[in-house]
């Protein structure tokens, strides 16, 4: 058995993580300040299937202070799982001391407790295609009801360049380089994982931050949905069983060392949000109510991963199809 600490534990993704840790007897400590919407109840479900096995410090990962203590008093760690984290896009730009606060100096405050109080832990940091800006020099189609890129029709790989556009793009970059630096100046295993656009069950049901399960709830309880452009903005979308399979993957498997990983569901996982609805609207029988507004900025027309660096040092490959994943998020 070993020990984990998952900052941003009580999140959606941070939660499907640890009920699988707790289910295979390993202890599971929660750094979170529980400021999402739904924290709370997923504490309370984590805590009532955990028992003693978890462990919840709640806290802000912008102290330093509270930080280490969580290191001192429960580490040394296994592994630490990087989660906590400012993930709307829009927040950042009306916020964004307080987005590089808790992204770039809270990330800063995790790796640097790992240097000093851990340094035999794996690391995983959770990016965000974003860090790749708004990659407006890849040339791109409409292509039916989604778009499709021209010059990069597998997807987007971990060569290109960061340009990162928004507060939020910006403040995982600068994230992201902490834990990298840690593997290149102090030997500390660290992976960084480049996330697309992740769904699944227990997911937080809001408009700037976990589309596909808003679109869910919007839908099926006759609410209106707001689409920013004309609804062909294409994601590949990851299911959260499958994020959770590679975290697995790197806690357990061959030791990661600084490197950088792009994930997400691929080509074969593209929808844009009008294939979103509409595979929705087939499975809940419910009709959409939706509003058109104008693109936002910072917004990529198109994004698709190439995950072949993943598939390479961990044999992971995503195996969940949008609509299966749909089905499982409505609990059909």
């Amino acid at each position: 058995m070993s020990k984990y600490l998952i900052t941003g534990g009580a999140g959606f993704v941070g939660a499907n993580l640890c009920r699988v840790l707790l289910s295979r007897g390993d202890t599971v400590v929660i750094l979170d300040d529980l400021s999402r919407v739904g924290s709370d109840d997923r504490l309370h479900g984590l805590q009532a299937e955990g028992g003693d096995q978890l462990i919840a410090v709640l806290a802000d990962i912008v102290d330093p202070e509270a930080v280490d203590g969580c290191f001192e008093t429960h580490g040394p760690f296994d592994g630490v799982v990087h989660l906590a984290a400012q993930v709307a896009v829009t927040w950042s730009m009306q916020d964004p001391r307080r987005d590089f606060a808790v992204n770039a100096w809270g990330s800063f405050n995790v790796i640097d407790a790992v240097r000093r109080f851990s340094p035999e832990a794996r690391c995983l940091y959770m990016s965000s295609n974003k860090v790749y800006g708004a990659l407006d020099d890849l040339r791109w189609i409409p292509d039916h009801n989604r778009c499709v890129f021209l010059d990069a029709p597998l997807g987007v790989t971990i060569k290109r360049p960061l340009d990162p556009e928004t507060p939020y793009g910006v403040s995982k970059a600068t994230g992201e380089c902490s834990f990298r630096d840690a593997w290149r100046t102090y030997g500390i295993q660290t992976a960084i994982l480049r996330c697309s656009c992740i769904y699944g069950p227990r997911q937080s049901q809001q408009e700037d931050q976990g589309w596909v399960a808003w679109f869910a709830a919007a839908i099926t309880s006759g609410q209106t949905l707001r689409i920013f452009g004309d609804g062909k903005t294409t994601r590949d979308m990851l299911f959260v069983d499958d994020l959770v399979d590679l975290q697995l993957r790197i806690l357990d498997g061959p030791e990661p060392r600084g490197c950088t990983l792009n994930v997400g569901g691929g080509p074969k996982a593209a929808r844009s949000l009008l294939e979103v609805v509409a595979a929705i609207e087939e499975l809940s029988g419910s009709a959409p109510k939706i509003e058109f507004h104008d693109e936002r900025p910072g917004d990529q027309k198109v994004f698709i991963t190439a995950s072949d660096a993943a598939f390479e040092l961990y044999g992971w490959r995503p195996t969940t199809l949008p609509e299966d994943g749909l089905r499982q998020l409505l609990g059909l």
